[in-house]
């Protein structure tokens, strides 16, 4: 309810001494506004409606102070039907967009393409270190290079899928595999436990290569022509599907198959 005291006006809850920020977020001086943001205020309505909607009557003095009409149970419940109707419609919206990614739909097979010439490069073997291998050596043949780690799980499920796809083609598609921001030791026990056979470069950290192929997260895989331009990459994680209208797109209806 209201009260004035002369030209000061106050409110004062009718179910008792305590609002409901004093039960559920920081006190408050008698007759002093909460300093609480708007949201935290909402919050603390939200709580104190929520204890009282579901307490039984007579168990808390302060949440129950007395008899009450019924036409406040009438209007709150209509409040809690609603908020568990939308938590509802949203968590439906959740299921049915995870749903809709499985292994077996086609998603964005190639981006980017732009047919600019791939950037050069020189790196490092990952099992044999003091070798190093470059662009040129795979040139006259269409190229596949893919940017991993041992850390990062979507590589991890893709990889095996790559090395298929490696076999399928019997040379007729070079694979070459990138190992970026990674330690060496745990790339090589990762190989092994994928099963990988085609090359693997090993970059330790995000440099100068990693800038010219636009390397804005991992897995990305980098679809190079037999003449040395980028016909298209995929960022993210192939499934089998993807992968194989990605390599039809980038080199040809007899390349996936």
């Amino acid at each position: 309810m209201l009260t004035e005291t002369g030209s000061s006006r106050r409110f004062t809850p009718h179910w008792g001494e305590a609002a409901p920020w004093a039960r559920c977020g920081p006190s408050r001086e008698e007759g002093t506004q909460p300093s609480l943001p708007v949201a935290l205020r909402l919050a603390a309505w939200l709580c104190f409606y929520g204890k009282a909607a579901m307490a039984v009557p007579g168990s808390d003095p302060q949440l129950s102070p007395g008899p009450r009409p019924r036409r406040r149970t009438a209007v709150r419940w209509p409040v809690f039907v609603a908020l568990a109707a939308l938590t509802a419609v949203i968590l439906a919206g959740v299921v049915i967009d995870l749903s809709s990614h499985d292994n077996t739909a086609v998603i964005d097979p190639l981006v980017d393409r732009t047919d600019k010439p791939a950037p050069a490069f020189s790196l490092p073997e990952l099992v044999n270190p003091r070798r190093s291998m470059t662009l040129t050596e795979f040139g006259g043949k269409p190229l596949v290079i893919n940017f991993w780690a041992s850390w990062c799980f979507p590589c991890q499920t893709e990889m095996p899928l790559l090395e298929s796809a490696y076999r399928s083609e019997h040379g007729a598609v070079q694979f070459l595999g990138i190992d970026t921001d990674d330690k060496r030791g745990a790339a090589i026990r990762f190989l092994g436990h994928v099963h990988v056979t085609y090359p693997s470069l090993f970059m330790p950290q995000r440099g100068p290569v990693a800038v010219s192929y636009d390397l804005v997260g991992l897995p990305i895989t980098i679809f190079i022509s037999s003449n040395g331009t980028i016909v298209g990459r995929h960022i993210g994680q192939l499934n089998g599907p993807t992968l194989r209208a990605a390599l039809k797109l980038a080199f040809g209806p007899e390349a996936g198959a």
